[in-house]
């Protein structure tokens, strides 16, 4: 999983590496900086979170396709454009990094409507798997909520 990070004065790459537990050449290729990129405090990167071993990363390979990426590990391919918010029409590009379910994960896109008790209904879980007791969770459309199987009751 990966989220959006607003550079802070102050900020390195290696600082913003060492508050996510990654390393400044994983936050390269994720953005597509290359070795030299400065930053100002008014940009934004991208930066891993710990997912705690329910999401992968596959690099496409010349010649991929989400629809023979899906296929190969079997899931619906439009189920893995919403995890990357890909669009149907949208290209992949050799060496592009998409976000993969490993196997212990059980996920959804949440629909227009969908409240916490029907997202938990949907995962066979509860909604202590989803969220801690002091969370505050608005669901909206597209949204990639997901717990381990092992959770699931």
């Amino acid at each position: 999983m990966y989220k959006i990070y607003d550079i802070r004065d102050g900020d390195s790459l290696n600082s913003i590496a060492n508050i996510f537990d990654t390393d400044v050449d994983t936050l390269n290729d994720i953005n597509g900086f290359d070795s030299n990129y400065k930053f100002e405090n008014t940009n934004q990167m991208i930066v891993p979170l710990n997912s705690d071993d329910m999401f992968g990363i596959y690099k496409v390979k010349d010649g991929d396709t989400i629809y023979n990426i899906a296929n190969e590990l079997g899931i619906n391919y439009k189920d893995l454009l919403g995890i990357n918010g890909i669009k149907e029409d949208d290209y992949i590009y050799e060496d592009e990094q998409i976000i993969i379910p490993l196997e212990n994960t059980k996920f959804i896109i949440t629909e227009s409507g969908d409240t916490l008790e029907s997202v938990a209904q949907k995962l066979s879980t509860n909604m202590d798997n989803i969220i801690d007791s002091n969370d505050e969770i608005y669901i909206e459309k597209d949204q990639l909520i997901a717990v381990k199987k092992d959770d699931i009751n």
